[in-house]
């Protein structure tokens, strides 16, 4: 987790600044990188599995792909962006740091399409964030960052 969260931290950071805020094709990058670390906060960190009643640490949100493109959308800036990444680093590492293998095979609060178990959880919500770490690498591609992170 903490080597996918660095990479996704480095794709963040070398984006061109004239191209973060703006569509690229299908979707805006800031909004894909809100909602990938949106995501891996709610399906890490939510006690019960529902939106209605997750706390979203920003105002806006872009939980929805409708968020993702529209350019009038208000978005946190990406030094914001960066530092939730930076917060949810260190709550990753403490929930990980602090789990046991017994702990990986307990079931989820709610039998979600993302696993049956925490083991099953952790591994989606991986999964979830690179693909977005991987898009926002071809959206950076194509906007002239040629910078490769994988490792």
């Amino acid at each position: 987790y903490n080597e996918a969260l660095e990479i996704f931290e480095e794709t963040i950071v070398s984006f061109p600044e004239a191209d973060w805020k703006s569509s690229q094709g299908e979707f805006r990058p800031d909004a894909m990188s809100l909602h990938a670390l949106q995501a891996l906060d709610f399906h890490l960190f939510s006690s019960d599995d529902t939106l209605e009643t997750w706390t979203f640490r920003f105002t806006k949100h872009a939980w929805d792909i409708a968020d993702w493109t529209d350019e009038a959308t208000e978005m946190p800036e990406r030094a914001e962006i960066l530092a939730y990444l930076q917060d949810l680093k260190s709550s990753v590492s403490y929930l990980l740091g602090n789990m046991t293998d017994s702990d990986l095979s307990k079931p989820c609060a709610t039998d979600g399409w993302f696993g049956k178990t925490l083991l099953g959880r952790l591994v989606y919500t991986l999964r979830h964030t690179t693909h977005h770490q991987g898009q926002l690498a071809i959206l950076r591609h194509h906007a002239g960052e040629k910078k490769d992170t994988w490792r």
